[in-house]
């Protein structure tokens, strides 16, 4: 009797969680028909509002867009745990592609907005309503099926893993190669290294992997109230900082913010929106200074000057430019829509669909450059592609989407998102779950990677993708310890 008390009493305990679990559960199949309305609007949109009245057609589109996107995340409990591939990519669809085009609609910047970008701004509501339409079936596999949290597997973390040493030497030796070889700095004319030399990308990427070393030590600080190395970790997170800030690349250096901001994110389970807010600042304030920074870099260089005046001359000049400029090279530069854009306003008209041309190269993935010097190389520049323009130094996306387009037109779209957002779900639920400290680091550089993703080809999201499991496989090998286990056994 008393067994079956306490078995009444567990199945009461039980039943309300099931069903708040089942209320929750059906949350994001709820935001999915919310979006699939949104869609339809938009559509009814498009037909009914004339091309010529191209603000009031990207506002009320992007609006719409915006509210759709928003209640995925929140249905998604975007704020508790973000790490999961829809979230990231529909926040990275909000920044670089929704945002910045109702911004621009607004008509703020129309006297000084660039050539491009006053060519393409037409297409801005096909572009947000291209964005929608892919999101949305990237979202179906997530919203179909449960989600699995990411945990951590350890309570403690005692030492610092051998594989992570083994990555900061590593990452610490290509470094010195890429400075010994004059590439540490973002772009200086007439350097042969960066453009010719094979051994450039793989020093590069495992340079990128300094990345993972860092979120390690960020969660070890954020998990250990009191904790020997916090010094060391403070030190070396201000080193990270320090490098990509004075190599002029703004990316890196941003990203090397977000990655500390991720840590705490996964650790306490909770937004640092103070941390969040000093981010934005200085995403505003510090994106417009490294500009002129690279700036005043490749003026010396130029003249042979030292570098160490750079900093000060760039100061200067941001000190007296035009706040309302800065803030719109900001906005522009986050602006990969644009790209879209351009893409869905030339194919078909001027150049023809590519007929999944592009998506062929996936097959080259098992092959280094390194050893076959002629792979096709997996980025996919807009300006030769779309506009023709010879190679140059500069370069800029197809993005995700216009590949899609590009490729099989509108159609396209929904078939390749949902084919690559099973993909990203097969991926999650498999190597997602128990976590080490090591492995959550190697999630994370994944993740924050994943909000650049938007605009990246499938064939360089599913070379990252295989690299990413490469790091988890050596990773769990090392921490199972056999490579040791085989040492003892020979040596008894």
């Amino acid at each position: 009797m008393k067994n079956s008390d306490e078995e009444l009493k567990k199945e009461n305990a039980i039943c309300p969680y099931n069903l708040k679990c089942n209320r929750i559960f059906r949350l994001p199949i709820l935001s999915l028909f919310n979006s699939c309305l949104c869609i339809f609007i938009s559509y009814f949109l498009l037909t009914c509002i004339a091309r010529l009245n191209f603000p009031l057609r990207t506002i009320t589109i992007g609006v719409l867009t915006v509210y759709a996107f928003s209640f995925h995340l929140l249905a998604r409990k975007a704020l508790r745990d973000p790490f999961h591939p829809d979230i990231i990519f529909t926040i990275g669809h909000l920044i670089q592609f929704v945002i910045p085009q109702i911004v621009f609609a607004t008509g703020l910047f129309n006297n000084i907005m660039y050539e491009h970008t006053q060519q393409v701004k037409t297409f801005f509501p096909e572009t947000i309503f291209a964005v929608l339409v892919a999101q949305t079936v990237f979202n179906i596999p997530f919203c179909l099926l449960r989600t699995r949290t990411h945990e951590l597997s350890d309570s403690t973390i005692k030492k610092m893993p051998l594989f992570i040493i083994l990555i900061a030497i590593g990452v610490w030796i290509s470094r010195t190669l890429l400075v010994l070889t004059g590439s540490y700095f973002h772009y200086i004319p007439g350097l042969n290294f960066v453009n010719t030399s094979v051994l450039y990308s793989p020093l590069a990427i495992i340079s990128t992997l300094g990345r993972i070393v860092l979120i390690f030590l960020c969660i070890k600080m954020f998990r250990k109230v009191k904790c020997r190395g916090t010094i060391f970790i403070s030190i070396y997170v201000l080193i990270e900082i320090c490098w990509h800030l004075l190599s002029a690349k703004r990316m890196e250096f941003f990203i090397a913010l977000l990655c500390i901001i991720f840590a705490y994110i996964y650790v306490k389970k909770k937004i640092p929106l103070t941390a969040v807010a000093c981010f934005i600042l200085i995403l505003f304030v510090g994106s417009p200074l490294i500009v002129y920074y690279r700036f005043a870099v490749q003026e010396s260089s130029n003249k042979n000057n030292s570098y160490v005046s750079t900093p000060i001359t760039a100061i200067k000049k941001i000190a007296g430019s035009d706040m309302k400029i800065s803030i719109y090279m900001l906005i522009d530069r986050i602006n990969d829509g644009q790209y879209t854009a351009g893409c869905i306003k030339t194919v078909p008209e001027n150049i023809p669909f590519w007929q999944g041309k592009t998506y062929k190269r996936i097959l080259w993935i098992p092959v280094p450059r390194v050893l076959y010097h002629q792979r096709p190389a997996f980025q996919l520049n807009y300006l030769i592609m779309i506009l023709g323009l010879p190679p140059t130094a500069t370069s800029a996306p197809v993005t995700m989407v216009g590949e899609a387009y590009i490729n099989y037109g509108w159609l396209g779209i929904p078939v390749v998102f949902l084919i690559l957002g099973t993909i990203y779900k097969a991926f999650e639920y498999i190597f997602g779950t128990n976590l080490s400290s090591s492995q959550a680091a190697i999630f994370l550089f994944f993740y924050i990677m994943m909000i650049r993703m938007t605009v990246d080809p499938a064939v360089s999201q599913l070379s990252w993708m295989l690299k990413i499991i490469i790091l988890l496989c050596v990773c769990k090998f090392f921490e199972s310890g056999l490579l040791f286990r085989k040492k003892h056994n020979s040596e008894l």
